[in-house]
């Protein structure tokens, strides 16, 4: 009976780790996709502004995607940002700071364009997060102890008619189910 509840609240418990890791990874997943929409309409966006500030302003996104994907995501793994990716975001923020805006087209062009730079933070701030993890410290210690506990009740209530090298099957299958529910998290 005991073995019973224990390994039912354990298996709750397990079932909301994986629950929240996948969701916290689709929401990550969410959160990148947007923020490369945002940084692909900027790039249209740019269009609209005289040549000169429109190419470098496309300059820019392009060096700001391809940080993201070779500096950042990198970076992501160890919950750390890459500080080039905040150089170019800042560089084009001063750039459009630069732009003088003549016209209806462009000045709403302008417009959208600043929309969607908070945006692509806002996504970006949310892709970061994401990185961090869902679970909260403190699940973890639980985590292990209640794993501790199932295995030392498997050990200290184990069949003595039943072979030695069943019961080690069983405890290595607990154990390594353990290990991948970290592996998923992580």
């Amino acid at each position: 009976a005991v073995f019973g509840s224990i390994g039912g609240l354990f298996s709750v418990l397990l079932a909301l780790v994986v629950f929240l890791s996948v969701q916290t990874y689709s929401e990550t997943q969410s959160h990148a996709n947007a923020e490369a929409d945002a940084v692909l309409e900027q790039f249209q966006i740019a269009n609209l502004f005289p040549s000169r500030a429109q190419y470098g302003i496309q300059s820019q996104l392009i060096c700001y995607g391809r940080s993201v994907r070779d500096l950042e995501w990198p970076l992501m793994e160890r919950n750390d940002e890459s500080p080039a990716v905040v150089e170019w975001a800042s560089s084009i923020d001063q750039t459009m700071d630069k732009i003088a805006v003549s016209g209806a087209g462009a000045e709403a062009g302008f417009r959208l364009f600043l929309e969607q730079a908070l945006n692509r933070q806002e996504e970006r701030r949310g892709r970061l997060e994401g990185a961090a993890g869902a679970l909260p410290p403190m699940v973890w210690p639980i985590l292990i102890a209640g794993a501790l506990s199932i295995l030392a009740h498997m050990v200290a209530y184990a069949d003595r008619a039943e072979r030695a090298g069943s019961q080690a099957f069983q405890i290595a299958l607990v154990t390594r189910s353990e290990e991948h529910t970290a592996e998923l998290q992580s």
